[in-house]
């Protein structure tokens, strides 16, 4: 039996109540072929809320990181 082996990097992160600082922090990163971004980003954005009247509230932080994840093709999993 031949195994393959296949790697990636995985970028967890975790931001306290404030989103501020992985906004600022996700347009530094240098992207790998293979990579994986998870984590609690603590932004609000209508995207991953759900439909209902008080979870349509967004941030500046939260379209600062919309935007990144679009520019990069990221697909959200929920």
């Amino acid at each position: 039996m031949e195994w393959t082996t296949n790697s990636f990097t995985l970028f967890n992160l975790y931001s306290p109540g404030h989103p501020e600082p992985v906004a600022a922090l996700l347009p530094t990163l240098t992207l790998p072929a293979d990579y994986l971004l998870m984590g609690d980003l603590n932004v609000h954005h209508p995207w991953w809320q759900g439909p209902l009247p008080w979870t349509t509230r967004s941030s500046p932080a939260s379209h600062t990181i919309t935007n990144w994840v679009e520019e990069n093709n990221f697909h959200l999993q929920d």
